[in-house]
């Protein structure tokens, strides 16, 4: 739960609906801008109970994924994780190829020519 609630939907609150069903692949930061809303005031209204209960029901409806429910931004930011843990994964394993190539030979210390 939220920690701001919206106590009722209006006309800009259905206005962001249909821009998030029109919109799924976009980020909420074009929303806010689209809206003329501040980005908080954006996530204030997507992430209230109220909201989030209508807009998965009219995404249901209109046979959409939610993309902006909470659930899926969680699996997008567990992905984008799982990226950047394997994009460090296969550094390291470059590195330290990189490093073992070129290691100095044995018996030799400090400046070997």
């Amino acid at each position: 739960m939220a920690e701001k609630q919206i106590k009722r939907l209006n006309y800009r609150h259905d206005a962001i609906m249909r821009w998030l069903l029109l919109n799924p692949e976009k980020p909420l930061s074009v929303c806010a801008a689209e809206m003329e809303l501040s980005e908080g005031h954006l996530s204030v209204v997507i992430n209230s109970d109220l909201f989030q209960a209508i807009y998965q029901a009219a995404a249901k409806e209109a046979g959409e994924i939610a993309a902006h429910s909470f659930a899926n931004r969680a699996i997008s930011i567990q992905s984008k994780i799982y990226d950047k843990i394997e994009e460090r994964i296969d550094e390291d394993r470059f590195s330290e190829r990189f490093f073992r190539y070129f290691e100095a030979p044995r018996g030799c210390s400090g400046v070997c020519f």
